[in-house]
Parts: structure tokens; sequence; C-alpha cells
């Protein structure tokens, strides 16, 4: 089902998720150490230079919190004292939308959204992580 509107849809605020790839694939030989993904009791996480960070829990995004799952949190807060699971519900398997400009254009077309900003989700850490070396950020991020 196509959903179409008598006004432009423009959404400020869309997101995707990066592949697992995206900010070593290109890297110099002397940056490769830099980001790395490793495996911790069964999951696997990112360490940045050097520091395994759990502040994005799954770093791969195989698996993600349902679009719009925190919807009501946005709306209400969380007056309740739900844990974060309970506030994002059933978690479901990544698809091609959330990393591919293909599919994301598919599902933009389908929801009646004609423009959007897209967010990196990974990024953010990365940049958090390296905040004290600009030539490395730069580097990864572009």
């Amino acid at each position: 089902m196509v959903r179409k509107s008598d006004f432009p849809v423009f959404d400020a605020d869309n997101h995707l998720y990066e592949t697992r790839d995206a900010f070593t694939r290109h890297l110099p030989e002397r940056y490769r150490s830099a980001i790395e993904y490793v495996e911790i009791n069964g999951r696997t996480k990112i360490m940045v230079q050097g520091k395994i960070s759990d502040y994005i829990p799954n770093p791969t995004f195989d698996v993600v919190a349902r679009p719009g799952a925190q919807e009501e949190y946005f709306r209400k807060g969380n007056p309740e004292g739900k844990s974060y699971r309970q506030l994002i519900g059933e978690p479901m398997r990544s698809i091609p939308a959330f990393r591919e400009p293909g599919p994301r254009l598919e599902v933009m077309d389908e929801l009646g959204v004609d423009r959007t900003l897209m967010f990196p989700t990974l990024a953010s850490l990365l940049e958090e992580r390296m905040r004290d070396d600009v030539e490395l950020t730069h580097i990864v991020i572009h």
C-alpha cells in the first residue's frame, strides 16, 4: 500500500544502520587497528582504539529495535519505570532498507515520504570515542 498526501512529506530525522565494514573497508593500513569487532561471551562488540564499547550494544545491527519502538517513550516518558528492553519491545532482524539506498527509497515511497535527512547510527559512537584524535575521526568517518 503506497501512502500519498496532498503535500510533500519531509522526514528530518531518519537513521541508517551502517554495514559492519562501513568504517574499516577503506582505512589506510596504519589505521586498521583503530576499529575492530571482537567476540565477547558470544556477542559481537566494537573496539575503538583498543577499548571495547557497550554504548551501542549490537554494533552489527543484525537484530534491531522495530521502527517506532520508542514512540511511547518520546510521547509520555517512562512513568512506569520500564527497562530499556521493555520500552523497545520485541526486536527484529535487520532488513535491507535499513542499510541500502534502493530498498530505503522503496520504503519511503510506500510511506509517502518525499525527502529525508539520513543520519548514521554507529558514527555517533565513533565520533565520541575518537574525540581526542581529530585526524582519525576524519579518516574513519570519511
